[in-house]
């Protein structure tokens, strides 16, 4: 216990002088590190300084020109001067090289150099817990040409967890089949408000993830980036001179569990493909959420796909597609693998040509709903191919407009109803053959494609579970926009992260929330309702957020469902709309496959209200949490 005791203190200690180390291209790698003695090569500060101890190591302006691989420090800060003025850049690479095992690093304020394609990687790391990277640009970084197809990239991770990239931009990050971030068996990974434009001679990818090194990708969110590359692959298609479309985010053979990709400007396509073998059987498993996103594919280069959707258990809503062959296409396991379980509603689709409209599934499908989008063509070719055997999909509440000549082109395997057809020949029942009387000018796509208030499409739906709740006037609009409530948007910073807000009262499940800090989705104890609970409440500031849709001012009861297997009483604080509540007890529950509940009575307000759990820096954290249950109590809509 005495020895136990030493070593927390020596920690302790070790943080308590936490140092601020020096890098200048004035210095000395015989100085000791100084401010007034800086080395000259962060090669020399990386051997130098004590990993985990919180140091920072403090890079000066000007170019650093390393010529060895920097072993950098675990739980060590980098910091340079700023984007424009630290750049870094190596006759070898990667650049910096995290050791295994690493932990708890944040980079940034500098520009990594790829010295006009000469290097391939800036950053690698396996076997890590802890990163982040903000304000950083990333300029010509070239291709690994030792082995084609493979994921390699400029920053590339493995088998890591609770990875924060955002806040930085680059122009030709990565060549060839390269990516810009590689990540292969990841937890909790967020990457955010970047800029990156590669050219038409670089043709490298922006986002890489999976392959053999790790399929299953939980919690990522990747949002409100802008990312446009080449318009063709690096690689040509075998025996030919043809290359490939080019794919701005890959997901290839990978399990992906609660991930989002929201409110971000692409170009080119966003490819996701499940391992063939696995089997998303449970219907509830959210693989991937796919919304507000905006896509320009008019570049006229054959068969551009904007959404490859291979992957079961997903939902794409409120895009805009602009251009391409296929906006959304499905190719399926040699052909074979149904698609699963995937909603497609409120989205926009314009000028598609070449080919299949809007979806081309060549595979079976199951379970696929195509609901309350706007379909806007001046071709004539066929809307939608849902391949060789259908079961159970459906077409509902959407508005087909062809802009020319009437065509006899949306007629899919599939049960059509209450659908508006213009210059379209009309299938299935309820159909609506008319202009709808889009409002017609302003941006694109809510200004333009909301409806007129004469408009025929209005309260001409029906009502689907989880699609179309919360409308307007007697029933859903057609189509994607609905009359009487604001446009939805799309882009970056369209919409709010994770998505939607749940109407009380509710049964929320907590893998569903908001997960901040290090919080991630596991199912390796017994008990829990749904598909998983959250755990990782393993520091100050981990926390979840739930958003609540309230019809009406009132006190409502929120019970919580909760696991704690230590032999003590442990806590969280209870935050709404931003403001702390108070400090909840949560007992010992003996085991973790044990699970009991509190309940709590809060004032909430009519509209929007977000609910957080949070580790503060006075709580016990530790625990495991599976749902909340959220019912209305006392109307103060009146202030009584």
């Amino acid at each position: 216990m005495k020895k136990a005791l030493l070593f927390m203190l020596l920690i302790q200690v070790n943080f308590l002088f936490a140092t601020d180390y020096y890098v200048s291209t004035t210095g000395n790698d015989a100085n000791n590190g100084t401010q007034a003695s800086p080395w000259r090569t962060i090669q020399k500060a990386c051997v130098s300084v004590v990993a985990n101890a919180g140091h920072t190591i403090n890079l000066g302006a000007g170019t650093f020109s390393e010529n060895a691989v920097c072993e950098f420090p675990s739980g060590t800060n980098l910091v340079g001067a700023g984007r424009n003025e630290t750049i870094i850049t190596s006759s070898v690479y990667p650049i910096l090289n995290i050791k295994s095992g690493s932990k708890n690093i944040v980079m940034h304020s500098f520009t990594m150099d790829g010295r006009k394609k000469a290097l391939w990687q800036a950053i690698k790391a396996g076997n890590m817990n802890g990163f982040e990277a903000y304000d950083f640009n990333l300029k010509e970084f070239g291709y690994y040409s030792g082995q084609p197809y493979f994921y390699i990239a400029t920053f590339d991770f493995e088998d890591v967890s609770n990875i924060k990239i955002h806040d930085f931009e680059g122009t030709n990050t990565a060549s060839g089949y390269n990516g810009t971030f590689g990540v292969h068996a990841v937890d909790n990974i967020e990457i955010f408000n970047g800029k990156i434009i590669n050219d038409e001679v670089s043709k490298g990818k922006i986002f890489s993830c999976g392959d053999e090194r790790g399929p299953i990708v939980s919690n990522i969110k990747i949002h409100d980036n802008t990312f446009l590359t080449s318009s063709v692959g690096g690689w040509a298609l075998p025996g030919t001179n043809n290359f490939t479309s080019q794919i701005a985010m890959e997901f290839w053979n990978v399990i992906m569990l609660n991930c989002e990709i929201y409110n971000n400007v692409l170009n080119a396509n966003l490819s996701l493909i499940q391992v063939a073998s696995y089997d998303y059987s449970n219907a509830s498993v959210n693989s991937v959420h796919i919304h507000h996103n905006v896509w320009n594919c008019d570049r006229n280069v054959g068969y551009q796909t904007a959404l490859e959707l291979m992957i079961d258990n997903s939902e794409v809503d409120h895009n805009y597609i602009y251009g391409g062959a296929y906006p959304i296409g499905s190719f399926g396991d040699a052909g074979t693998k149904p698609l699963k379980n995937v909603k497609i509603h409120h989205n926009v689709f314009e000028a598609q040509s070449i080919s299949q409209l809007v979806i081309n599934i060549t595979n079976s499908t199951t379970n696929l709903s195509f609901t309350n989008n706007t379909v806007y063509e001046s071709s004539n070719l066929t809307m939608i191919n849902l391949g060789n055997v259908t079961t159970n999909a459906t077409v509902t509440n959407n508005i087909f407009y062809q802009n020319g000549s009437t065509v006899d082109n949306t007629n899919p395997p599939a049960t059509l109803n209450n659908n508006l057809f213009y210059n379209i020949v009309p299938h299935g029942s309820n159909a609506i053959t008319t202009n709808p009387m889009f409002v017609g000018n302003g941006a694109k796509p809510d200004a333009f494609f909301s409806l007129q208030t004469t408009s025929p499409a209005i309260d001409k739906g029906i009502v689907i579970a989880g699609i179309t709740d919360g409308f307007s006037g007697t029933s859903p609009d057609l189509g994607a926009f609905e009359y009487g409530q604001a446009p939805w948007k799309a882009g970056v910073g369209a919409a709010a992260g994770a998505a939607n807000a749940f109407d009380i009262p509710s049964t929320i499940e907590a893998e569903k929330a908001i997960l901040a800090g290090g919080t991630g989705v596991n199912i390796n104890h017994t008990g829990y309702s749904g598909t998983g609970f959250v755990d990782k409440y393993e520091a100050a500031g981990t926390s979840i957020l739930f958003n609540l849709n309230a019809a009406k001012t009132s006190d409502f009861s929120v019970k919580l469902t909760f696991s704690n297997g230590l032999p003590t009483v442990t806590s969280l604080s209870l935050y709404l709309n931003g403001v702390k509540v108070k400090q909840i007890a949560l007992a010992s529950t003996s085991t973790w496959e044990a699970w009991t509940t509190r309940t709590d009575t809060l004032f909430m307000k009519a509209g929007l209200n977000k609910l957080e759990y949070v580790f503060d820096a006075a709580d016990g954290g530790h625990t495991n949490l599976d749902k909340i249950e959220v019912i209305g109590l006392i109307d103060k809509s009146n202030g009584f």
